[in-house]
């Protein structure tokens, strides 16, 4: 599994989703997210999801990628 931390981006209808760079500005990329791509947490304190994904799915553009032992020093056992 890869993991990744994304920013927020508030859609029209109000539904927060993580969001992707799309020329330096911030963009929905709900359209990109597919079978297997998974959140595992919403932190709005830090504006920011925590994605599961399968090996083979390449991060978008803006994504942060992070190892597990990163994920559960910031969020306590949300990995096991």
């Amino acid at each position: 599994m890869l993991y990744f931390y994304t920013g927020i981006f508030d859609e029209q209808d109000g539904r927060i989703v993580p969001s992707k760079d799309v020329d330096g500005v911030s963009a929905s990329s709900s359209e990109d997210l597919t079978a297997g791509v998974k959140s595992l947490k919403y932190d709005m304190a830090k504006a920011r999801f925590v994605i599961q994904t399968y090996d083979d799915f390449t991060g978008l553009n803006g994504w942060v990628p992070a190892t597990k032992e990163e994920v559960n020093t910031a969020y306590p056992g949300l990995i096991e």
